[in-house]
């Protein structure tokens, strides 16, 4: 499953996968990913590197989906893209792309591997002179859960690109 608003159409064309290049992936992003997944006790699925980092609320009943994507859900660093404007955000959205990519295909052990997701959303800082910035977060697809997120096309203020681990190691 491959789901992208109009505004990421725009951007990543009709394969937004195919701009995944690893080597866009920075050394901190290649940590976390080697540092795998794992699946607690209460059957969330999170990267290892990020649950150890994470000082959020805990697991609530009925709602793994929102601790996944709290625990899992990061910005994507951007400090090295000297580019600007749209160059910029070409830059930013790859590394987004590339990163979520190898994460997924990193959960291959994963019992719920196949309904794991990952959301790509690039927007615009509210700072006063506006750059780009990017966020990844993952979560598995619940059928007893409220999704995470709605039908895609209702953000208009962001770009949005939500894919499964099929679709990652297709």
């Amino acid at each position: 499953m491959i789901a992208t608003n109009w505004a990421m159409r725009q951007l990543a064309g009709p394969d937004p996968l195919a701009l995944a290049d690893p080597q866009t992936v920075t050394p901190a992003a290649r940590e976390v990913l080697a540092s795998g997944w794992m699946t607690e006790p209460s059957g969330a699925n999170v990267l290892v590197e990020l649950r150890a980092g994470y000082h959020g609320p805990d697991f609530r009943p009925g709602d793994l989906t929102g601790y996944e994507a709290a625990v899992n859900g990061r910005g994507v660093a951007d400090d090295d893209i000297t580019v600007e404007g749209d160059e910029r955000e070409r830059a930013l959205l790859v590394r987004a792309v590339s990163y979520a990519v190898q994460a997924l295909a990193e959960a291959r052990e994963l019992p719920d591997r196949d309904r794991l997701t990952a959301v790509v959303s690039l927007s615009m800082s509210g700072d006063d002179v506006p750059v780009p910035t990017a966020k990844v977060t993952f979560y598995v697809q619940r059928d007893d859960e409220r999704p995470y997120l709605r039908d895609v096309e209702e953000y208009a203020f962001e770009s949005l690109l939500v894919f499964d681990y099929t679709a990652a190691i297709a």
